[in-house]
């Protein structure tokens, strides 16, 4: 079921930004590796809900999209460029053919993005982008 979430938005990114790499920690996303330099994503996974009726379950899921650009010398262009992806990747993502064609999903509601940067020594110069979205799957039982 979230398997198919995750899934879901890594075709997404991947068809809109084929140059985004997976940062796949579970819950440590500022922990990129030292040397790495070029764009992330991470995909969280986050709380549910459950409702159940007579011949359905539906579940709906927080997801963050967290988008990084590490490396950049102007930062204002970089956090500019950064938001273009973020609104490419979203439009995707919320595009109702596309959520047409999963199975359980449902309807996916864009809650918004923030920008920051990341401030560490080690990920000096990044930049991230984090989106919010409510994922609703159905399940028949």
């Amino acid at each position: 079921m979230k398997t198919e979430i995750r899934t879901y938005f890594k075709a997404q990114i991947l068809l809109d930004s084929p140059s985004l790499k997976e940062h796949r920690e579970a819950f440590e996303i500022g922990n990129l590796p030292a040397t790495t330099i070029g764009d992330f994503y991470h995909i969280g996974i986050g709380d549910s809900s459950v409702t159940h009726n007579q011949h359905v379950v539906e579940e709906t899921t927080s997801v963050s999209l967290t988008l990084f650009n590490r490396g950049g010398q102007d930062s204002s262009t970089t956090l500019d460029n950064l938001l273009e992806t973020a609104h490419g990747v979203m439009a995707r993502i919320v595009n109702q053919e596309n959520v047409a064609t999963e199975s359980t999903i449902r309807s996916i509601l864009y809650l918004g993005a923030s920008p920051e940067g990341v401030e560490d020594d080690v990920n000096e110069n990044t930049i991230k982008v984090t989106m919010g979205f409510e994922i609703l799957q159905g399940f028949k039982l």
